[in-house]
């Protein structure tokens, strides 16, 4: 991919390299860790029906899951809704939790500020990537693997 050049305002930067590219799989971390559901209050905990569609953030549920483990994630992280990704249901956790299996955790390494990250995702481009590979009519599913291919510019 060839660089990409923003327009450049300050004379400092006109010998600059451009921008970096990578897969969002190589500058974030897809997270898998998994925690039992007694250790999470109902306060924490988030599944794709208490994330606000539209990047409206959360409201508390309303229930837990009675058994089983669920993705711990942890204050900075950005929680996508891997069900009907077109409801753009996104949230940048301001506490730490455990989310359901429904919901794909993600964190930025080194390479990203965390904020950025958040910036990535919670954009209509991100959503129509993740639905060009979508699987499934009445309730598609993001497809995991595309996702971490998401070009990420930094």
């Amino acid at each position: 991919m060839p660089a990409l050049t923003p327009k450049l305002r300050f004379p400092e930067f006109n010998q600059s390299e451009g921008w970096d590219a990578d897969g969002l799989g190589e500058v974030a971390h897809f997270i898998t860790e998994k925690v039992p559901i007694e250790q999470i209050r109902i306060e924490s905990y988030v599944s794709t029906e208490n994330i606000i569609a539209d990047f409206g953030g959360v409201i508390p549920a309303s229930k837990l899951p009675t058994t089983g483990t669920i993705t711990r994630y942890k204050t900075g992280d950005v929680l996508v809704s891997n069900i009907r990704p077109y409801l753009k249901k996104v949230w940048v956790a301001d506490r730490e939790g455990g989310a359901s299996n429904d919901v794909i955790v993600i964190r930025a390494q080194k390479t990203l500020l965390r904020q950025y990250l958040s910036c990535l995702l919670q954009s209509d481009n991100f959503i129509k990537y993740v639905m060009t590979g979508a699987k499934g009519v009445k309730m598609p599913r993001g497809d995991l693997g595309l996702m971490k291919e998401f070009p990420a510019l930094y």
